[in-house]
């Protein structure tokens, strides 16, 4: 199987970003938190001036903000730079033009090396390591080409199943992070 000119757009890696923090309902804490630290940090202004707990707070925030930041970032600069994709009997391998407009081999590896994948219904996520994902829409194969793809990534790689500890820390934390706003925002606090 070929893939050719996969042109991956900011929207797809964002699409990712949304996915992955859905999955970990992180997509519904993190803001809330946000909210919660800015009217802490407010309301500790206010009624008792700077300190360092508010500190604390700002620096909070803006290690927030850097983090939105940066998935902005990485999604920039990823985005029109086309690669081919060729897949072999369960190797995965990923060609992009050097320099000299010549098709190099830039990632090459066995899909039983990876970790897991992931998929909804527009894309494909492959994970070789913790914190590497290629990204691959559905959209790009052929009927033919999909089943082979399917074939060999369920042969090799087994689906991403997140921890059930880590899915009740998630929901926990949601679910505190939107009962503590509130309060902050009825005054309760």
């Amino acid at each position: 199987m070929e893939l050719k000119n996969i042109d991956l757009k900011k929207k797809d890696f964002q699409k990712y970003f949304v996915f992955r923090h859905i999955r970990n309902w992180s997509l519904i804490s993190l803001p809330l938190l946000l909210i919660m630290v800015v009217i802490a940090f407010i309301y500790r202004t206010i009624y008792i001036g700077f300190d360092f707990l508010n500190a604390c707070y700002l620096i909070t925030f803006f290690v927030a903000i850097i983090y939105i930041f940066t998935i902005f970032k990485l999604s920039k600069s990823y985005e029109n730079k086309p690669y081919d994709l060729r897949m072999d009997k369960g190797i995965y391998e990923i060609r992009r033009k050097n320099e000299n407009n010549r098709l190099v081999t830039t990632f090459k590896k066995d899909l039983k090396d990876f970790l897991f994948f992931d998929e909804n219904k527009e894309y494909y996520f492959l994970f070789p390591e913790k914190n590497t994902t290629f990204i691959i829409p559905k959209n790009m194969l052929s009927g033919e080409d999909k089943k082979y793809f399917e074939a060999q990534i369920n042969k090799k790689i087994e689906k991403r199943k997140t921890p059930w500890l880590s899915r009740i820390f998630n929901i926990i934390l949601s679910i505190s992070a939107i009962l503590f706003s509130v309060f902050f925002l009825i005054g309760v606090f």
